[in-house]
């Protein structure tokens, strides 16, 4: 089987790769090290654990897109707009499959998804939209197997141990969810999702939202962020980069600040 990549670019003339089942795996044991982000997501909501380790699981979903279209062994992968996909493919789930597969409130799902398209936020994600619309990218669809790639990936690899988290994922396997992505083209995906989709998450998760949602957002993105440089530090060598050393610092003392409040230090 081929693998799907998370990142695979040559760096001063060394191939450094990372399978999506690789980069999921750490974000995930980032994830249940972060034991204080973790306890004070629980006074939010106590689904915080399952939401921010779906948006791990699903943040990068749509990299299966750029695997299919794009892979060539002999050259650097772009990944550009990738969240931009993700986000689209989780509104589309959460809108297609019945609610009670879900597993959380809508708010909740909400707060995902918009955790997702901003987990990169620093890039301007307007911009990314509208590099979607444009060549190599407007024309290139997602389909069945983009999904099928997706969920053989964590399978195979035995990424998802928690079965209420693979239990939710199993349901990517919908049937009206399947047709509802199949044969999607990005610029198409890139358009709705930069239109509406994210204006309504912006009302929804922001501007109306009560606090109790925002701070869950924000704890969210905080988590995911840091859960996903710290995998990518793991398997790319990104921990040379400042915000990678951030990230293991983040981690690092999360958890040793949570341990040291249990024993009453």
């Amino acid at each position: 089987m081929t693998p799907i990549y998370s990142y695979y670019s040559r760096e001063d003339g060394v191939l450094r790769k990372e399978t999506l089942s690789e980069h999921i795996r750490e974000a995930l044991k980032a994830v249940k090290n972060m034991e204080k982000v973790l306890s004070y997501g629980l006074r939010l909501s106590r689904n915080f654990p399952l939401m921010l380790s779906l948006s791990v699981v699903l943040h990068d979903v749509g990299k299966v897109v750029y695997n299919q279209h794009f892979f060539n062994p002999n050259k650097d992968l772009s990944f550009r707009g990738h969240e931009v996909v993700s986000a689209w493919l989780i509104h589309k789930f959460t809108h297609t499959v019945d609610e009670s597969v879900l597993k959380l409130p809508s708010e909740e799902w909400d707060v995902i998804t918009f955790s997702v398209i901003n987990h990169h936020h620093p890039m301007r994600i307007f911009n990314r939209c509208e590099d979607l619309t444009k060549e190599p990218f407007a024309q290139k669809e997602v389909n069945e197997d983009t999904i099928e790639l997706f969920l053989r990936e964590m399978e195979v690899n035995n990424v998802l141990e928690d079965k209420e988290l693979r239990d939710i994922i199993a349901n990517f396997k919908n049937e009206e969810f399947l047709r509802s992505v199949s044969g999607v083209k990005l610029n198409e995906i890139a358009s709705k999702t930069c239109g509406g989709i994210y204006t309504g998450l912006w009302n929804r998760v922001w501007f109306e939202a009560k606090p109790k949602i925002r701070q869950l957002f924000l704890l969210n993105e905080q988590g995911l962020v840091v859960a996903d440089y710290y995998s990518a530090s793991i398997n790319r060598g990104e921990a040379r980069s400042d915000f990678g050393k951030a990230a293991r610092d983040f981690i690092r003392l999360y958890s040793l600040s949570h341990h040291l409040a249990l024993n009453g230090v």
